[in-house]
């Protein structure tokens, strides 16, 4: 059960769990909120934002997914809003959508561009996706070629999950993002939505709990460097790999890590700048005197155990433009922390480790 605290009256409202219907909410008012604020669709600490570079956000005029943007990998990522439950014509509806950039993705994402987040920035979309790619050299070519499907919405029924296993098959990741609402006595009206992690290109979205946990274990950490300087070296002192700032607390290395796995760490701007091997799969909270963020100041920073191996003295961190080079995705260093399944990609950052 939900409640509403009021800290001043000491007052416990109850929240009624009700559908949009009963409570009289059009499925635009939905998609207008979470178009306002898409963040939270997808998890992510506040410090580093969205996984996603939002290109465009529903308008009341054009037919079009309600949320366009792309992730760091360069797929195009179409979401779409339901009030009620999700069905087959929800998916076939954001395959029409996604229909509309198989000629020239990049193209029409410019256009997005500019009639959307971008057309008060007075920069080309080509130019904000490098930098929120950390790759300055991508093309334009490798830009939506590839897609994503979420759809947010409070339930799905049967045929949904048919056709998104089916999509998966055929290599179109779908994403399904549960929403509820909530009511209090005075009709004051609440929403949740359980955001989701938007796993590489290469990952089961539905895949079994079974194969997720006997899945080789190859991961990488982005050690965001942007919001704390000198992480990277902290990690190695302390021997650890450490998130913060999530509001679900260790939930991101709680992932399925186990002892003599593998963890490679990103460095923002730099790329692999280490190797290492899991010592198990135990989250910890940093305690006063061991934290390696000292950003953070409200005791919400995890740590994993690991034994941290540096790029060897003569060579280089591999970065992400290497690796697009040489297999043609990029890594998803927009993740804070996730699993690599690729095996080319492995292969190429593991290079400098090699004897």
């Amino acid at each position: 059960m939900l409640y509403h605290f009021d800290r001043t009256t000491h007052r416990l409202d109850e929240l009624r769990s009700v559908d949009a219907f009963g409570a009289s909410v059009l499925e635009k008012d939905i998609e207008l909120a979470l178009a306002s604020t898409p963040e939270c669709v997808f998890r992510a600490p506040k410090t580093k934002g969205s996984p996603v570079l939002i290109v465009k956000k529903s308008v009341a005029w054009r037919r079009m997914a309600d949320i366009i943007a792309v992730d760091a990998e360069g797929r195009l990522v179409l979401i779409e809003c339901k009030r009620g439950w999700a069905d087959r014509d929800a998916l076939s509806q954001l395959l029409s959508y996604a229909a509309e950039y198989t000629a020239d993705a990049f193209a029409r994402l410019c256009e997005d561009w500019k009639t959307g987040e971008g057309r008060d920035s007075g920069r080309a979309f080509l130019d904000a996706f490098r930098e929120f790619a950390d790759d300055r050299g991508i093309e334009s070519t490798s830009i939506g070629k590839d897609h994503v499907l979420v759809v947010v919405a409070a339930g799905r029924d049967d045929g949904f999950q048919q056709i998104a296993r089916y999509l998966e098959s055929r290599g179109v990741p779908v994403y399904f993002v549960p929403l509820a609402l909530f009511m209090k006595a005075d009709g004051e009206l609440f929403i949740e939505v359980k955001p989701i992690d938007l796993a590489p290109s290469g990952t089961s979205v539905y895949g079994s709990a079974t194969e997720r946990a006997t899945a080789d274990g190859v991961w990488m950490i982005n050690t965001d460097e942007t919001h704390s300087p000198g992480a990277w070296e902290r990690f190695i002192d302390r021997g650890v790999a450490a998130i913060w700032g999530y509001p679900d607390g260790p939930a991101t290395l709680q992932a399925g890590v186990k002892a003599g796995d593998v963890i490679y760490a990103y460095q923002n701007g730099v790329g692999i700048v280490g190797r290492g091997t899991a010592k198990n799969g135990d989250v910890t909270q940093a305690m006063p005197g061991s934290s390696v963020i000292p950003e953070c100041n409200d005791g919400n920073e995890w740590h994993l155990a690991v034994d941290w191996m540096p790029v060897p003295p003569g060579k280089k961190a591999v970065t992400n433009r290497e690796v697009r080079q040489k297999t043609g995705t990029g890594l998803p260093v927009r993740n804070t922390f996730c699993r690599l399944l690729k095996a080319n990609v492995r292969k190429v950052i593991g290079e400098p480790w090699e004897k």
